[in-house]
């Protein structure tokens, strides 16, 4: 009979003793024909010894008493099943209590487990919650399958029907369920079966062990969830969090307003400390660099105020003219000035000389660049709705399957933090990334606010046009909806978390980081900047190669891919290098050996020295960090592809963010404080991130039995783990590394473009 810890004596003779809830044989019962091959016919008396290791323990009954009548014992024992169970050591559970049993192919377990009222005295904790967490461990890895089934009879406790009925899932060392009392309002039996081989369980290869060999120790315990207030606490106390940045951001903003002066030099920064505005007066100048001043003109709102350049009441004029015509739908056509020969002679002029400043990369009609950069915006509108509604539509379909079949193993969930809301079967990994929502239309707001003043500024006095960085603002905007795309489609992926779905976790992750590298370098190469339609055609290719890496894991795949990576490298350093003053045909070869001839010709040490210096020490950089990447991918050749690729556009994000502080700090330019915090922010959330990122509760490269070996409690508010933890730090991380890009040049806002440098 069973024991206490609900384990199995040893038999005696060569009658098994019978497991949790079932009858003791009786004479009566027929005796199993060789090797009980029909499961359906029952089985007797198992002949001593006689198994027919051919044919394996597949074949065999698992039990040989009649389930049904078994089923039936264990509802009678444990009590009434509208009550609750009675003695656990008729194969009842409580709750809160550790259990210990022995599995194996012919001797399935199982066990009843009834959900109580508060009153009932059999039942040591009372039900606040809805939902009981069933914990499975095991100190082996032989693989079995851990069935929760509804408290009535029959009960499948065989490998070949065990998924017939309720929810299940393999495991090889542990294994969790939350179940709701709704949807097992009489209770449940958990029923524990052994696999005859590894194969559900093994990702890699299948181990076939003897029928004698397949013994597991398991430890299982039921425990009750969070309750309904520790629920809703947890909820609103992340978006108090968010809330947070919100309220300084509105104060300080707040602040400023209230401190704004009669003239101003440009827009302030949104959380510039008060120590670094300037006391702008009428007259006053400013320091364009470490040797030279220059005056900048008075901006004020009055119409009496004049500079020594121009009135301002005929710059107010002349500006809201040029105002209007940037919101219009007309816009001139420069590709029909570009087609000239003298145009193109222009631009050799001045892109290929030694030392450029910004002045000779911003000579095209502000009004068409700024629509050029909206464009960014509005595509990325498009693509984010079309890529979305789809998303949602298989994520929800993956769970609704879930549901319906009770196959677990579908979603890798980290199932002993796992809190279900509604459909949902792992809600707070989904509400985790709140975070990129919150913050990405917390940016956008601060680029709008930065926007309007810009253009209060430029109808005040258009002089303010010839200082400081271009000002083009619509790739901000698309950076701020690109976190917000990343929020709802990361949310999506948690949905019902696998390998087939990954790559919506990562798709505008790419769209982040090519956002954020274009804007880095149209800060000072605003006429040469790639186009909105050539950007996100590219993007779309790269989302084709994630979903072949995904679906075509080989060398061959590889190869081809690195084969792209290095040459991608080559035409991008080339397209870099020379600013786009260059030209891919079959010339190419004939023009360089000519120009190299003749630099040595000239000097021995010219064909040696590059003429941009500055430019090649990036691009040196660059690509010895894209070939190492390329070479450690076709080494490792990781199943994870959409990550390799991510690896790849970050890296190269780091690299040049990297390449344009210090090339910044060589130029004698100064940062601010404000750029300077966000700076060391985003290196202690990005680094702080990625730590707890390692610390990995779930892994869809394995199998679902191989991936929940590192499911892990919750940790915070016993609600959060510590990939929610990586959501909330990293949605932060990306937030300040915007703002690191929104304000790294505000320096620059009194110089003038012809004396700030271009690299």
């Amino acid at each position: 009979m069973r024991g206490p810890t609900g384990g199995l004596r040893e038999p005696t003779g060569w009658l098994r003793e019978p497991t949790g809830g079932h009858r003791e044989p009786t004479p009566e019962m027929p005796e199993s024909r060789e090797g009980c091959r029909n499961p359906r016919e029952g089985c007797g008396y198992l002949r001593k010894g006689y198994v027919n290791p051919r044919e394996g323990c597949g074949n065999q009954r698992k039990s040989w008493w009649n389930p049904r009548e078994g089923c039936r014992n264990l509802l009678e024992d444990c009590g009434n099943p509208r009550v609750g169970c009675g003695n656990p050591n008729d194969g009842c559970v409580w709750l809160g209590k550790s259990y210990t049993t022995t599995v194996s192919p012919p001797s399935p377990q199982f066990y009843r487990f009834a959900f109580s009222k508060a009153d009932n005295i059999s039942f040591p904790i009372s039900l606040s919650s809805r939902y009981v967490l069933l914990e499975v461990f095991s100190e082996d890895l032989t693989c079995m399958t851990v069935s929760v089934q509804n408290s009535t009879c029959p009960v499948f406790d065989e490998e070949s029907n065990v998924q017939f009925e309720g929810y299940w899932q393999t495991m090889s060392k542990k294994a969790g369920m939350t179940l709701n009392r709704d949807n097992f309002p009489l209770g449940f039996f958990v029923v524990f079966v052994m696999h005859s081989d590894d194969s559900r369980c093994a990702s890699h290869e299948k181990r076939l062990l003897s029928l004698y060999d397949r013994t597991k120790g398991v430890r299982f315990s039921i425990n009750e969830k969070i309750s309904y207030m520790e629920y809703i606490g947890a909820i609103f106390g992340l978006i108090a969090i968010f809330l947070f940045f919100y309220i300084l951001a509105i104060t300080i903003a707040f602040v400023h307003c209230c401190r704004a002066v009669s003239a101003i030099p440009f827009p302030v920064d949104d959380i510039l400390p008060a120590s670094d505005i300037p006391d702008v007066t009428e007259g006053t100048s400013f320091e364009t660099g470490e040797d030279s001043t220059r005056e900048l003109p008075a901006i004020a709102s009055g119409s009496g105020i004049t500079n020594r350049r121009t009135n301002a009441t005929t710059a107010v004029t002349d500006s809201e003219s040029t105002h209007w015509l940037a919101d219009s739908d007309s816009s001139l056509d420069e590709t029909e000035i570009d087609m000239l020969e003298d145009a193109r002679r222009e631009k050799d002029i001045y892109r290929t000389t030694t030392t450029l400043c910004v002045s000779a990369l911003a000579r095209k009609n502000p009004r068409v660049l700024a629509k050029k950069s909206q464009l960014y915006l509005w595509t990325l509108i498009t693509v984010a709705i079309f890529y979305s509604i789809p998303v949602l539509q298989l994520v929800f379909t993956y769970q609704n399957v879930l549901h319906s079949t009770g196959n677990t193993d579908l979603c890798y969930y980290n199932y002993l933090c796992a809190h279900p809301l509604w459909i949902l079967s792992d809600f707070n990994h989904v509400y985790s990334n709140i975070g990129y929502i919150m913050l990405g239309f917390l940016f956008l707001f601060l680029v709008y606010r930065r926007d309007r003043m810009h253009q209060k500024l430029v109808l005040q006095n258009a002089e303010i046009e010839n200082y400081g960085i271009p000002r083009h603002f619509g790739l901000f905007y698309a950076m701020g909806l690109a976190l917000i795309m990343e929020g709802i489609l990361s949310a999506c992926y948690h949905v019902c978390p696998n390998g087939s779905n990954f790559q919506f976790d990562t798709c505008f992750m790419y769209v982040i980081s090519s956002m954020c590298i274009l804007k880095i370098y149209q800060t000072r190469h605003p006429d040469i900047n790639a186009s909105a339609y050539a950007t996100f055609t590219a993007l779309a290719f790269v989302v084709l190669i994630g979903v072949l890496g995904v679906m075509v894991d080989n060398i061959y795949f590889w190869g081809f891919f690195t084969t792209l990576h290095v040459l991608v490298c080559f035409f991008l350093s080339f397209q870099i290098y020379y600013l786009g003053r260059w030209r891919l045909d079959c010339g190419l070869f004939r023009r360089v050996y000519g120009r190299w001839k003749n630099d040595c010709l000239a000097s021995p040490l010219s064909c040696l020295r590059p003429l941009y210096i500055d430019r090649m020490i990036l691009l040196i950089f660059a690509n010895a960090a894209n070939w190492t990447i390329a070479g450690y991918g076709i080494y490792e050749q990781s199943s994870d592809f959409a990550s390799h690729l991510l690896v790849i556009f970050m890296s190269n994000l780091f690299i040049y963010t990297l390449f344009y502080i210090v090339m910044k700090l060589t130029h004698s330019e100064k940062i601010l404080f404000q750029p300077l915090s966000y700076i060391i922010l985003t290196f202690i959330f990005w680094s702080l991130g990625l730590w707890i990122f390692l610390q990995k509760s779930t892994s869809w490269q394995m199998s679902p039995a191989e991936s929940r070996t590192f499911n892990r409690e919750c940790l915070i508010l016993r609600f959060y783990d510590t990939h929610d933890i990586w959501h909330v730090i990293s949605s932060i991380g990306l937030f300040v590394w915007y703002m690191v890009l929104l304000t790294l040049d505000d320096d620059l806002m009194s110089v003038s473009r012809d004396k700030i440098a271009v690299f």
